[in-house]
C-alpha cells in the first residue's frame, strides 16, 4: 500500500468501531453544518444589506424545497457511488474502484448539464406551481435560474465528495467546503454592497464558491494513488458499474425527491398562509429552515457515516462489524439528537432575531424551530435507519417505506387534518408524526434483512 493511501484513505473494516465512527462522522457533520452556516449567511446578509429586505429573504427561501426536489434526485445517485466504491474498497478491488470513479464522475457531469437545461426553461413555471407569491416571483426566478446554471459544478462536487468519503476520507471534503464557504460569504458582501446585486448576487456567489470546492475535490481524485483515483483512462460509463451505481443511487435520489415533493406541498400551504391568514409566514419559514436544519443535518452526517461503514464491512465480509455499526449508529443518533434538539429550542429566538427585526416573524420562526428542530432525534432515527438499510443492500425497500411512511402521509395530513385548522403551527406538526412512523417501519424492516445478509456472508467463509 502506498503512502498516499495510508495518508488519505481509511480502512473502516479494522480497529475500534465507535472511535472510528465518531472520527469519520465529525467532518461529515462539519460539512453539513457549514453548508447551512453559509446558506444562513446568505439570508442574514440579504436581510441586513439588501434594500428589498424581507422580500429578498423570502424569494431565496421560496426556492429551498424546489432546489432540493430538482437537485435531490441526482445528488442521491452520488450515494450510489459512495456505496459501490466503499464495497469495492472493503474488498480491496482497486481496478473496480477506478472504473466506478470514472463512471461516477462522467455521470455527475451529464446529470448536471441536464439540470442546467431544465432549470433555464422551467424555473419560473416551477415556482408558479409552488404558489410563489407574485411579489417574490421575479426575484425567486432569477435566483433559481442562476443556481441551476451551476448544477454541473454542484454535481461534480457531490460525486467527488462521495467517492472520497467511500474510501474513508472525510477530512478533505470538509476542508474544501470551508474554503469555498468563506469565499461565498465574501462574494455575497461584494455583490450586494459593491455591485448592487442582492438575490442574483447571492446566487452567483453560491455557484462560484461551489466551483472552488469542486475544483479542489477533483484535483484530489486526480492526485490519488488509491481507490479514489480518477484517470481519464476510466472516464466512461462502464455498463456494470453504472448499473450498480444506479441500482443503489436512484432509489436514494427518488426518496429525496419524494421528501422534497412533500415539502413543496408544505411550502405551498405556507405560501397560502403568507397571503391570507398569517403574513410573514414565508419569511419565517425561510429563517426557521436554516436554524432547525443545523440539528437535522448534523444527525444526517452520522447516517452517512454509518452507510460507508456498513458498505466497507460488507465488502470485507465482516458481519459482526456490520452489526456493531448498526447499534453504535443508533446510539450516537440518540445522544446527538437530544442535545441538538435542546440547543435548537434554546437558541431559536436569538438566531431568528439576527435575520429579521419583525417580532411576528421571529415568533413564527420559533414555532417551526421548536416543532422541527426540537424533535430532530426523530428525524435522525429515520435517516440513520434509511442509510443502514441502503447499506445492507435494500435501497429500493428503503425508498418504498420512506415514500409511504413519510411523504405520502405528510401530503395526506396537509390535505386532511391541516385543513381542519389551517395555521403555521398545524403545518409543522406533520414532521414529528411522519418521522416517527417512518423510523419505526424501516427499523422493523432491517431485522429480517440483516438476518438474511448474515446467513449469506457466513456461507461465503
Amino acid at each position: 500500500m502506498t503512502q498516499n493511501i495510508v495518508k488519505h484513505e481509511t480502512d473502516l473494516t479494522v480497529g475500534p468501531i465507535m472511535k472510528k465512527l465518531i472520527t469519520y462522522a465529525l467532518p461529515i457533520i462539519g460539512v453539513n453544518m457549514l453548508q447551512l452556516v453559509f446558506n444562513a449567511a446568505d439570508i442574514a446578509i440579504l436581510g441586513m444589506f439588501s434594500t428589498r429586505g424581507d422580500i429578498a429573504v423570502g424569494a431565496v427561501g421560496a426556492n429551498s424545497a424546489l432546489i432540493n426536489l430538482i437537485i435531490g434526485l441526482f445528488i442521491g445517485i452520488s450515494i450510489g457511488a459512495n456505496v459501490t466504491v466503499a464495497r469495492s474498497r472493503g474488498a480491496n478491488d482497486i481496478e473496480r474502484s477506478h472504473r466506478l470513479v470514472g463512471t461516477s464522475m462522467l455521470s455527475g457531469l451529464i446529470f448536471g448539464v441536464l439540470i442546467m437545461v431544465i432549470g433555464f426553461f422551467m424555473a419560473e413555471q416551477f415556482l408558479i406551481w409552488t404558489s410563489c407569491t407574485a411579489e417574490k416571483l421575479p426575484l425567486a426566478t432569477s435566483y433559481l435560474r442562476i443556481y441551476l446554471f451551476g448544477a454541473p459544478i454542484i454535481m461534480l462536487y457531490n460525486f467527488s465528495a462521495s467517492i472520497l468519503r467511500a474510501t474513508g476520507d472525510t477530512l478533505r471534503p470538509f476542508i474544501y467546503l470551508v474554503i469555498g464557504g468563506v469565499l461565498n460569504v465574501g462574494l455575497n458582501i461584494f455583490f450586494i454592497l459593491v455591485v448592487g446585486l442582492d438575490v442574483e448576487g447571492v446566487a452567483i456567489a453560491t455557484v462560484a464558491s461551489q466551483g472552488i470546492s469542486a475544483l479542489l475535490a477533483c484535483i484530489s481524485l486526480f492526485k490519488s494513488k488509491g481507490h479514489a483515483r480518477f484517470s481519464f483512462k476510466y472516464f466512461r460509463l462502464y455498463k456494470r458499474e453504472f448499473a450498480d451505481i444506479i441500482k443503489v443511487g436512484v432509489p436514494v435520489g427518488l426518496s429525496k425527491c419524494f421528501f422534497s415533493l412533500s415539502n413543496v406541498t408544505i411550502q405551498s400551504a405556507i405560501n397560502a398562509l403568507d397571503e391570507t391568514i398569517q403574513p410573514g409566514s414565508m419569511t419565517a419559514h425561510a429563517i426557521g429552515h436554516y436554524v432547525d436544519a443545523f440539528a437535522n443535518e448534523a444527525l444526517h452526517g452520522i447516517a452517512l457515516a454509518s452507510l460507508s461503514f456498513v458498505s466497507q464491512n460488507i465488502g470485507a465480509n465482516k458481519i459482526e462489524r456490520v452489526k456493531k455499526t448498526i447499534l453504535y449508529s443508533f446510539l450516537l443518533t440518540a445522544v446527538f439528537g437530544v442535545v441538538l434538539g435542546g440547543v435548537s429550542i434554546l437558541m431559536a429566538p436569538f438566531i431568528s432575531g439576527l435575520m429579521t427585526n419583525d417580532s411576528e416573524i421571529i415568533r413564527l420562526a420559533c414555532i417551526r424551530i421548536n416543532l422541527v428542530g426540537g424533535t430532530c432525534v426523530l428525524a435522525g432515527a429515520m435517516n440513520v435507519s434509511q442509510e443502514l438499510l441502503r447499506g445492507l443492500g435494500k435501497s429500493f425497500l428503503s425508498m418504498c417505506i420512506a415514500l409511504l411512511g413519510s411523504c405520502v402521509l405528510r401530503i395526506i395530513y396537509i390535505n386532511t387534518l391541516y385543513l381542519l385548522n389551517p395555521s403555521f403551527t398545524m403545518v409543522y406538526i406533520a414532521y414529528p408524526i411522519t418521522w416517527t412512523i417512518t423510523a419505526l417501519a424501516i427499523t422493523i424492516a432491517m431485522i429480517p434483512t440483516y438476518k438474511k445478509l448474515k446467513a449469506k456472508m457466513t456461507n461465503r467463509r
